[in-house]
């Protein structure tokens, strides 16, 4: 069995001013406030792109296009 990458929303702490709109946004819940700042609960993003449109800083971004081929 090959390993499995899993690709992850980059998050830049210095830009965040704890808003919360991308854990809102979230539809698998992977993100939340703690301390003022947003933090990654656990690895189930699904990297569907919603906290980085929602983000009003830019201080997360989803730097890789998906595609699928068929």
């Amino acid at each position: 069995m090959e390993p499995r990458t899993t690709i992850l929303p980059v998050i830049d702490l210095n830009k965040c001013n704890g808003c919360g709109a991308c854990a809102k946004a979230c539809p698998a819940e992977a993100l939340a406030v703690k301390d003022g700042k947003v933090q990654l609960l656990y690895t189930d993003c699904d990297y569907c792109g919603e906290c980085e449109v929602a983000c009003q800083t830019g201080a997360i971004s989803c730097p890789y296009e998906i595609t699928c081929q068929s």
